[in-house]
């Protein structure tokens, strides 16, 4: 691992104690950063895709239910899926992913357009929240680089 690899040249380099101490909790730090972002990325990108999924559906229901009709079993895994805490989002979502499910069974278009156009402002502001939540730990990226930046030092 690069970073641990740092902090052992670090360490076998003439370098205050202080200094070696605020690198291996910066490295620390970088680490933990990583698992969080590599984790977010990942579900901002399932979210985004199912957003993807559900404009295209909202485009078709201006010609007819029966693409949602079709399509909607596979959408509903991935959003319930991505819905298994017990955060009240969570909940909202599921709930309403049954409620249009149930309407698949006996689809009368004007309700199941309205139950589909609540469920997609729904999953729209859950994406739009974790791509917030993602920009926010990027800009975490910068509490590393400024001190970063004060070391001078030459590790080869």
């Amino acid at each position: 691992m690069p970073l641990q690899r740092l902090y052992e040249r670090l360490s076998a380099i003439s370098i205050a104690q202080g200094q070696l101490e605020r690198v291996h909790r910066g490295i620390a730090g970088l680490l933990d950063l990583h698992a969080s972002l590599s984790v977010m990325i990942s579900n901002h990108n399932d979210w985004q895709e199912i957003d993807r999924e559900l404009r295209s559906l909202d485009a078709s229901l201006r010609q007819g239910i029966d693409d949602l009709v079709m399509f909607w079993p596979d959408v509903s895994r991935k959003v319930v899926k991505l819905c298994q805490n017990g955060e009240p989002w969570a909940i909202e979502i599921r709930q309403q992913d049954e409620r249009l499910q149930q309407l698949l069974g006996d689809p009368k278009p004007p309700v199941l357009r309205l139950t589909f156009a609540r469920l997609q402002h729904r999953i729209t502001t859950r994406f739009f929240q974790i791509d917030s939540n993602l920009r926010k730990l990027c800009d975490r990226l910068r509490d590393f680089r400024d001190p970063l930046n004060e070391f001078e030092f030459d590790l080869q």
